[in-house]
């Protein structure tokens, strides 16, 4: 995994996901209830578009998914999230 143009490398057989703290702050904001995206964009300050690839960062990671209705949840996970 990569970010802020640094290299974390982890076995796949860990239980564990690395996240920015940027993703974490997706994640808490996710914990009280579903949001649509221009929600979650307008609570942490950001252009809608930049939410989206976000929370599809998140998806990709299982810890994230969107339902029929437009609404961003957490899905949960037996993983342990590292926060850096």
């Amino acid at each position: 995994m990569k970010f802020r143009s640094k290299s974390y490398w982890i076995k796949t057989d860990q239980n564990k996901i690395i996240i920015s703290s940027i993703k974490n702050k997706y994640l808490k904001s996710l914990k009280k209830e579903g949001k649509t995206t221009g929600d979650l964009a307008r609570e942490i300050g950001v252009c809608w578009k930049s939410a989206y690839n976000r929370l599809r960062e998140l998806e990709k990671l299982c810890l994230a998914s969107k339902n029929s209705n437009g609404l961003w949840k957490i899905i949960t996970t037996t993983k342990e999230v590292i926060v850096l």
